[in-house]
């Protein structure tokens, strides 16, 4: 199978469950005030799902180069984990914005806001983080949605999903783990999530700090530094589990 045809077909099965129902979501709440005013647009389909999987390819290649080093990376041992083609992910959804609007126009609404919230600084930039940066919570949320499928999925593989073995094939520690895993599984299906870090009282909750520092690294012309986030991303993973348990 060629890089190409390798990279395909995962990246429609992220598209449908995660790029469309993350993009949705977002938009969903965005201020309707915004939307209306800086004229909120969605890019087409079509010409985006194109835009992004090309962007996919290259950063895919670009962590490949970083993690292995420069190759045709046809070694099975030359593989992203799930936290790292989330991070791909996530690159390649800030190259490759989802939303645009009237930037004139949003300058303009954004100090507005400012000044009206201008006692509430926390909930400001709480509400810049879902509208004038609605294209990094994106970018952010969709990293997390593929790590929570991820993590899913690995979890319902520990717990036996393909594993044809009945019950009295396995060791005593196989079937104990097994059982766990499906135990947890449950939970996070409950969840239907990542674990989310608390919210300080008086200060930016995680998720804001992630979507604008995401959004200041790009607005700086600076590339994200995807093997550092996946490290993030998988931080985030383990608290989720450790919570689980």
């Amino acid at each position: 199978m060629t890089p190409a045809a390798e990279g395909k077909r995962p990246f429609d099965h992220i598209w449908e469950k995660v790029i469309q129902p993350v993009s949705r979501t977002v938009l969903e709440n965005v201020d309707p005030d915004f939307a209306e005013c800086c004229a909120l647009q969605s890019r087409p389909s079509d010409e985006w799902k194109d835009g992004l999987y090309k962007a996919y390819q290259h950063f895919r290649k670009q962590l490949k180069d970083i993690c292995y080093g420069s190759s045709d990376h046809g070694s099975p041992e030359e593989r992203l984990d799930g936290r790292k083609i989330a991070a791909v992910l996530c690159a390649s959804l800030i190259s490759q914005k989802g939303f645009g609007f009237d930037m004139v126009k949003a300058h303009a609404f954004v100090e507005e806001k400012k000044r009206k919230m201008e006692a509430n600084p926390v909930a400001f930039n709480q509400w810049a983080a879902g509208n004038v940066y609605l294209n990094y919570k994106l970018a952010y949320y969709a990293s997390l949605q593929l790590v929570y499928l991820t993590l899913m999925r690995d979890l319902l593989k520990k717990g036996g999903l393909g594993d044809s073995r009945p019950v009295e094939a396995l060791t005593m520690e196989e079937a104990r783990e097994r059982e766990e895993a499906k135990k947890l599984a449950a939970r996070l299906n409950e969840w239907g999530h990542l674990a989310p870090y608390p919210q300080p009282p008086r200060g930016d909750g995680f998720d804001v700090n992630i979507i604008i520092g995401l959004a200041r690294t790009d607005i700086s012309r600076k590339d994200l530094d995807m093997f550092m986030f996946a490290m993030q991303l998988y931080q985030i993973e383990e608290r989720t589990v450790n919570l689980l348990e």
